[in-house]
């Protein structure tokens, strides 16, 4: 059951919200002051805090900053609302923020958000993005930066290139940014060099937990943080405008990482949704400063134009004196884009876009986004001033402007349940890392992998989008019955390639390919050595193409047994399970367990229901997984054993997830131990 720690000096008010809070089902404990709560947070490690501010020895916010790397969800409350303590909380990342007298329907939903949104971490905490690595080796000849080894290619731009790297002396990844050999000619080596070298210098003087750090400079390279996340640009693409809350749990961190670059001298020249970075717990990291006006500051030929027109200042275009406020203007267009799902300059070419920076003033947002309050309107005008002298002095004056006037919050709630829950489902690859303007990532393109599938962690994945391949080699394609529609060809890719394919019991190629189909049902299953074997059944409706479907083989521990057949009898189908029994129950068993540990139960949660996204296929499959369930009774370290596709793995992964188990115990004391528990659920689809 969950832990709440209720830090409040008002006894009465605390007695009355803990008993609210134990009716949700929470075990609960009060003190009265930092001190005291300092202790039972060591004792205890509560799962929530709810924490008022004002407090008899000091500022509740100090605690708060304290818990940064804990795991708690901390819940701030003020009886002295105020734009500045809302600022505060969206600058450090609070669960939410109550004001006194708290209404008992909100508290309910703040309790039940923060339950989410630890479900939603822990999610997180299991996506590739940890540990993921480069899809290109090094290449031929780069083997190192100075002391920093280079693991592969993760980018290439227009002017640069980004190596993930190893530092050896510190043992950390590293990202190494590095100039084009082709821009260092003997006329423009030392001129470009030097300012590469002020400029990345510049930036490394900056120390803010919501910019990407520079460790090192050298000659003609930058070692920089290595950061995991998907963009703001992608995020956008994907879900269009962000709720409130989302938005301003953005912004008001990357107004700070701001404000302080501006304090140190440092003006950022690029600020577009592309260099700025969401990390999977949700925080925002601002990239490339120096590097960005780098590509702007007349590198090349005078003339040419560089950055991003539809985020630069009016006085940036034509060429005059630049000051802070440049920057303040573009984080201004970054915030309409995020908030209404557009740019406020908008145009069929550069230079039409460049035309309306500098003389049209963009369309109110409420025109764009009615849901907006109408303090926006103004706010957006004053921000994007033509003038740099009409606009916020800051960017946390701005920021401020958005959340309301004093003592007035323009939102009602802080969840940071819509925004983690908006990066779990952004189709990506499986890891972006901070890149130069313009720089691509490197690696094929995985359309439609969304990030529920990394759970699955190389479970397959059924892909929404794929690329026609030719289909040279194969056995031929089937013949329709006359008057039978027929269906289009299933594409089916796996990471890595050459996986063994068998379509209903016949080998037909190894993969990537692309099978002809009748309608129908049909059996999919894939083996290769030392990978987890996948299967899949699915029914395919004449006159349709069948949704793409990719697979990531999950590695193995030991080789499977059907995977360590000698190499001539290879072209036997795999042994998978598949369509299992109407009425199927899961089972589950501990595995390598002593005698006098009794297994865990599941005390919430349900076996995963056949999902929605399954139905078009109709597929059917066994799902069979190892996970650890800790001591507290929680599911971590899943690992697929048995692969029914993407769309069946995810269901029953989340469902797990979502569960709460009695943890096993061990001996006559009953003591909580942590076990690895084996589950197993098939799925058929409804009649």
């Amino acid at each position: 059951m969950p832990h709440v720690l209720l830090v409040d000096d008002d006894e009465a008010f605390a007695a009355g919200l803990a008993q609210a809070v134990a009716a949700e089902s929470f075990t609960t404990a009060v003190v009265g002051s930092l001190a005291a709560a300092r202790a039972e947070i060591r004792r205890s490690a509560p799962d929530v805090l709810l924490l008022d501010i004002h407090l008899p020895d000091g500022n509740g916010l100090d605690l708060f900053k304290e818990l940064q790397t804990t795991s708690a969800e901390v819940v701030l409350m003020t009886g002295r609302a105020s734009v500045e303590t809302a600022v505060e909380a969206l600058r450090h990342g609070a669960a939410d923020y109550l004001v006194k007298p708290v209404d008992l329907a909100r508290l309910k939903r703040v309790l039940a958000n923060t339950s989410r949104t630890r479900d939603l971490r822990a999610l997180i905490g299991h996506l590739p993005w940890a540990t993921a690595r480069p899809a290109r080796g090094a290449p031929p000849g780069i083997e190192s930066f100075g002391r920093y080894v280079v693991e592969g290619e993760v980018g290439d731009g227009a002017m640069g290139r980004v190596y993930r790297g190893q530092d050896p002396l510190l043992r950390r990844p590293v990202a190494i940014k590095t100039v084009k050999s082709e821009y260092l000619t003997r006329d423009t080596r030392e001129e470009y060099l030097r300012r590469f070298r002020r400029e990345a210098q510049a930036a490394g003087m900056l120390s803010h937990p919501n910019i990407v750090g520079i460790f090192d400079v050298g000659e003609d390279f930058i070692v920089m943080e290595y950061v995991e996340g998907v963009t703001l640009q992608a995020l956008l693409k994907h879900r269009g405008a962000l709720d409130l809350a989302s938005a301003l749990r953005i912004l008001t961190p990357l107004a700070e990482a701001l404000d302080y670059a501006h304090g140190s001298g440092v003006i950022h020249r690029d600020l577009k949704p592309g260099n700025i970075m969401v990390q999977p717990d949700g925080r925002p990291k601002l990239m490339d400063f120096g590097v960005a006006r780098l590509e702007t500051s007349a590198a090349t030929d005078t003339g040419r134009f560089f950055g991003s027109p539809s985020y630069t200042s009016p006085e940036q275009i034509l060429g005059t004196e630049l000051t802070q406020r440049a920057d303040l203007f573009s984080f201004a267009v970054v915030a309409y884009e995020t908030l209404t799902g557009r740019r406020p300059f908008q145009g069929e070419s550069v230079t039409a876009i460049i035309y309306r920076v500098v003389h049209d003033d963009p369309p109110p947002p409420r025109t764009v986004n009615e849901q907006l309050p109408p303090v926006y309107d103004a706010a957006f005008a004053r921000a994007l001033a033509k003038d740099p002298a009409g606009r916020f002095p800051s960017a946390i004056a701005f920021v401020s402007a958005l959340v309301g006037d004093e003592g007035q919050a323009q939102f009602t709630e802080l969840s940071a349940q819509p925004l983690l829950e908006a990066l779990l489902s952004v189709p990506m690859a499986p890891v972006e890392t901070q890149a130069l303007p313009g720089v691509r990532t490197a690696g094929r393109s995985r359309k439609g992998r969304n990030l529920w599938r990394g759970l699955a962690a190389a479970a397959a994945v059924v892909a929404l989008a794929g690329l026609a391949v030719s289909f040279r080699g194969r056995p031929a394609a089937p013949v329709a019955e006359p008057g039978v529609r027929a269906v289009g060809p299933l594409r089916i890719e796996t990471e890595p390639a050459g996986v063994p394919v068998w379509l209903d019991g016949r080998l037909v190629g190894h993969s990537p390919l692309s099978v002809p189909l009748l309608p129908g049902a049909h059996q999919v299953r894939l083996a290769k050595d030392g990978f987890a074997p996948a299967a899949v059944a699915l029914e395919a409706a004449g006159g349709t193409t069948p949704a793409p479907l990719r697979f990531l083989m999950a590695p193995l521990a030991a080789p499977a047994p059907h995977a360590s057949a000698p190499a001539s009898a290879r072209a036997e189908e795999p042994r998978v399970a598949l369509a299992p029994l109407a009425g199927a129950e899961p089972s589950a068993e501990m595995v390598g367990a002593p005698a006098d540990v009794t297994p865990p139960r599941r005390l919430s949660g349900k076996p995963a229901p056949y999902p929605d996204s399954a139905r078009r296929l109709k597929l059917a499959g066994t799902v069979s997984v190892e996970m650890t369930i800790t001591e507290k009774g929680q599911v971590a370290d899943v690992t697929v054993l048995e692969s029914a596709g993407a769309t069946l793995d995810e269901a029953v992964i989340e469902s797990l997830y979502r569960s709460q188990f009695e943890p096993a115990r061990k001996g006559a004391r009953r003591t909580p131990v942590a076990v690895r528990w084996r589950y197993r659920q098939s799925f058929r689809p409804p009649k």
